[in-house]
């Protein structure tokens, strides 16, 4: 059996699984944040390096070492709409389990549990046409690694 690639797969070759906040009031009135998964998109990923040079992601200023782990992302899909059609703002949105074409993790934490992202900005690209092509973002590291519902 021969199998075929199309666009998509060259354009996104990768894999990342999308997100989104439900928040909640406990009965003290406090807002709790629960994250749960609602898909896996086909998405293009790659580090953001400072200064368009290869130095690194961890960098010291003195005693001080600061983490840099921003990726430029790219998918086909708006991930601002849930799959039942709910919008949500960027900063109710988690990015996290990006793979590669061959399905391995990409960015990882101590433990092996995947890099979780937050979203930095997204923007849609249109053609030529003015009919959305694809959406671009920026996304960081989140400080908080947490624990997510699948």
């Amino acid at each position: 059996m021969i199998s075929t690639i199309g666009l998509a797969d060259i354009y996104y070759p990768m894999t990342a699984e999308i997100y989104y906040a439900e928040n909640k009031q406990d009965e003290l009135g406090v807002i709790q944040k629960t994250w749960v998964f609602d898909r896996v998109v086909k998405c293009s990923a790659i580090s953001s390096m400072s200064d368009k040079t290869l130095t690194g992601e961890l960098k010291n200023s003195g005693p001080i070492f600061q983490y840099n782990s921003d990726v430029l992302f790219r998918t086909n899909e708006n991930i601002q709409k849930k799959k039942n059609g709910t919008v949500f703002p960027i900063t109710e949105i988690l990015i996290t389990n990006i793979k590669d074409s061959a399905g391995t993790t990409v960015w990882l934490e101590k433990n092996n549990k995947s890099t979780q992202y937050e979203i930095r900005t997204l923007a849609p690209s249109y053609n030529a046409f003015h009919e959305v092509e694809f959406y671009r973002g920026y996304i960081a590291r989140s400080g908080k690694q947490i624990e997510v519902l699948y």
